[in-house]
């Protein structure tokens, strides 16, 4: 039986890569060359920048495309998303299916449990008690 060798990227990304580059581009240029989690979970920047999905591929089909659901990570913090899904989901840096991501493009910088945006803040951590008055935990 002959086997032919599988090609190291699909026919399928090869024709989306001018598209992905200029999302990258667009994104690392709207962080100004930064990662959007300085000293999140404890950790130094490092390594290069990376764009990461805020809902990944499997998430939201077509989502690497869109420049609203990305932003620039540094290979350090996004190697810790992609490892701890639920410390990036209370971080901001990751959503569910479910979720709605946030209406604009956001610089975030994961600060607790909100995000803080390049035009102010949004608190996600908020929830209701039950008294009908919202609660920051």
């Amino acid at each position: 039986m002959r086997r032919t060798r599988l090609r190291p990227v699909s026919q399928k990304r090869l024709d989306e890569r001018d598209e992905r580059d200029a999302v990258r581009e667009t994104v690392l240029r709207r962080q100004m060359f930064r990662c959007a989690a300085p000293g999140a979970f404890g950790l130094r920047c490092g390594g290069r920048l990376e764009v990461h999905e805020l809902q990944g591929r499997g998430v939201r089909p077509g989502g690497h495309l869109d420049e609203a659901n990305c932003i620039a990570l540094c290979a350090t913090h996004h190697r810790y998303v992609t490892d701890h899904p639920s410390a990036a989901r209370i971080a901001g840096l990751r959503f569910e299916s479910w979720e709605e991501l946030p209406s604009r493009s956001v610089t975030i910088m994961a600060a607790g449990n909100g995000y803080k945006t390049q035009t102010g803040t949004q608190d996600k951590g908020a929830k209701d008690d039950g008294d009908g008055a919202s609660a920051e935990h």
